[in-house]
């Protein structure tokens, strides 16, 4: 997949925009995420839940929620085992944000769905007032924020939204 920077999502915007800058480059993503959650014609798999305890900074979960929308179709893919990572960032100082994966189900060897997708199930996450955890939960100013949600279109595919980047 290609980086952060290359889609012009890297650490160093990240830095000098606000929470507010970064919310609304997100709206028009977190609009469409919700109306798919409302249509009628899905029929739920998975009950997305929210995670307390290791969450990410919210402004660096919508970075990567931004960075894997904008890779459209490519593949999102996730093995069994520990979730696997598909974008981890930070701002100075704070826990950053990561969106990882993996399968529903220890049955399940790997499970894929379009990156844009994962950003959909990611946004149910970061969009959630049940989900967020406060200022400075996170070591951050911030609202921080952490959930599982299923992927958009493939309720095999857990979408985690939890803090350190670094790790």
């Amino acid at each position: 997949m290609p980086s952060l920077e290359s889609v012009g999502l890297g650490n160093e915007i990240l830095r000098n925009m606000t929470l507010e800058e970064i919310k609304n480059l997100g709206t028009h993503l977190v609009s469409r995420a919700f109306s798919l959650v409302e249509a009628p014609l899905l029929k739920k798999r998975l009950d997305p839940f929210c995670v307390p305890g290791f969450q990410a900074e919210q402004s660096c979960a919508l970075s990567c929620i931004l960075y894997l929308n904008s890779l459209g179709t490519t593949q999102c893919t996730a093995w069994q085992g520990p979730y696997n990572p598909w974008c981890q960032t930070r701002r100075s100082g704070s826990a950053g944000g990561s969106i990882a994966g993996a399968p529903v189900s220890s049955s399940i060897s790997s499970a894929s769905s379009w990156c844009s997708h994962v950003a959909l199930g990611a946004s149910w996450v970061t969009n959630n007032p049940a989900c967020f955890q406060g200022d400075n939960d996170c070591g951050s100013s911030f609202t921080c924020v952490g959930g599982v949600a299923a992927a958009y279109g493939n309720g095999d595919l857990l979408v985690k939204v939890y803090g350190g980047a670094w790790s």
